[in-house]
């Protein structure tokens, strides 16, 4: 018997999407977060009180955090899941990042650490998400966050 010609074989694949679909066909990990498909960068100075400070008021993602404790002991930088401002001292903190005198944290999530409602940021000088313990010095944490 004789192989096939390659030029007589032919197939159909039928495709169907999902209504609403923008992602069809989509096989990488990209971010999406703007028109280039970039993250944005969010510049951080904590401010004198506790307050919740916004990065994002809508869903999204915390690609990269890169962050400086110029203090002389420890702050704790707490990310929450909120659209609008945190109620420090009741609304919980997602989760917080202890940050040792002097010293800086970097931390990349190639997928991003989803945030469902918005991104807020806030910086203490206790640990506890829902501890709202006030820095009473503006600048003490510097730095950026990567979000999309």
């Amino acid at each position: 018997t004789e192989p096939i010609p390659a030029a007589q074989v032919s197939a159909t694949q039928p495709v169907s999407l999902a209504t609403g679909t923008n992602l069809a066909g989509d096989v990488g990990l990209q971010v999406r977060a703007n028109a280039t498909g970039a993250a944005s960068a969010f510049n951080y100075a904590n401010p004198v009180t506790s307050a919740g400070t916004q990065v994002k008021t809508t869903a999204g993602r915390i690609l990269a955090v890169c962050l400086t404790n110029t203090a002389a002991s420890v702050r704790y930088v707490k990310f929450f899941n909120v659209a609008t401002a945190p109620t420090m001292g009741t609304t919980s903190a997602a989760y917080e990042y202890a940050i040792p005198a002097g010293s800086s944290i970097q931390a990349t999530f190639p997928q991003g650490l989803a945030h469902a409602t918005g991104i807020f940021i806030a910086v203490t000088t206790a640990a506890g998400l829902t501890n709202n313990t006030s820095t009473t010095v503006a600048n003490e944490v510097i730095g950026f966050v990567a979000f999309a």
